[in-house]
C-alpha cells in the first residue's frame, strides 16, 4: 500500500512539474510581458527597471527554477492583475467550490437514496416508473442544459432565485441557501439520478433476503422493515 501511494504521489509530482514547466514556457514566449503591460506611458528606462525588479531580465530557466523553488515552499508569487498573492486568489474560489460541492454531494446522497428506496418499495407501480423515468432523464441530460433550464424557469421568469451572486454561509445562511440553490441543484440532479438507480438495485436485493421475509412473516410493519 505504501509503495502504491508513493508511486501515485511521484506520478502526480511529475505531471504537475510538466504542466508547470509547459505553462511557464508558453507564457514566457508570448509577445510582451507584465512589465510592458503595466508600464503605460513609462520610459524605456523605467520599463527596464521594472523588468529587473520583477526578475524578467533573467534567463527563462532561472526564472522557472526560482518560481518552482518558491512554489514548493507555498509561495506561488504575486498576481499583478488581481493585486494580491496568487495563493489568496486561488483559495477564495476554491473555498466556494468546496462548499457548493459538499452541499450538492449531501443533497445527492440524501435525495438519491430516498428516491431509490421509494422506487424499490413500490416496484412495478406508477411511482416506480415515474422515478425511473426522471432518473434516466437526469442522467441523460447535459449538466449545462440543466443549469440553463433552471435559470430560465426559476430565476429569469419567476425571480424566485437570483441569476448570479454568492454569499458565504457564515455571513448570511439564508441568503447563501437562496443564492446556492440553483448551482447545487444543477450539480446534484445527475448524481441524484445515478444514486437513486443504485439505491433501488441495492434495496431490491436486500428486501429479497431471508431475514426480510422473516420480518414480514412476523407481522412487522413495512416502515420498520
Amino acid at each position: 500500500m505504501a509503495k502504491y501511494i508513493t508511486a501515485k504521489v511521484a506520478q502526480a509530482a511529475v505531471v504537475l512539474f510538466i504542466i508547470g514547466f509547459a505553462t511557464f514556457m508558453l507564457l514566457s514566449y508570448m509577445p510582451g510581458d507584465m512589465a510592458t503591460a503595466m508600464a503605460g506611458d513609462a520610459t524605456p528606462e523605467q520599463v527596464a527597471a521594472m523588468r529587473t525588479e520583477m526578475g524578467l531580465d533573467r534567463p527563462i530557466i532561472v526564472q522557472f527554477s526560482s518560481w518552482l523553488g518558491k512554489a514548493i515552499q507555498g509561495d506561488f508569487g504575486y498576481s499583478y492583475y488581481y493585486n494580491d498573492q496568487v495563493i489568496h486568489v486561488v483559495l477564495k474560489p476554491l473555498e466556494r467550490t468546496m462548499i457548493l460541492g459538499t452541499v450538492s454531494l449531501a443533497v445527492s446522497f440524501a435525495v438519491g437514496i430516498f428516491l431509490g428506496m421509494v422506487s424499490a418499495v413500490y416496484r412495478g407501480k406508477w411511482l416506480d416508473d415515474l422515478i425511473s423515468i426522471v432518473a434516466n432523464m437526469g442522467i441523460a441530460a447535459p449538466q449545462f442544459w440543466i443549469g440553463i433550464i433552471l435559470i430560465y424557469m426559476l430565476a429569469m421568469n419567476n425571480g424566485i432565485f437570483p441569476i448570479e451572486g454568492y454569499i458565504d454561509p457564515y455571513v448570511n445562511l439564508k441568503e447563501f441557501l437562496r443564492c446556492s440553490a440553483l448551482p447545487v441543484a444543477t450539480l446534484a440532479i445527475p448524481s441524484v439520478a445515478a444514486i437513486a438507480r443504485q439505491a433501488r438495485s441495492a434495496v431490491l436485493e436486500t428486501i429479497g433476503q431471508d431475514y426480510v421475509r422473516t420480518a414480514r412473516a412476523k407481522g412487522l410493519a413495512q416502515t420498520a422493515i
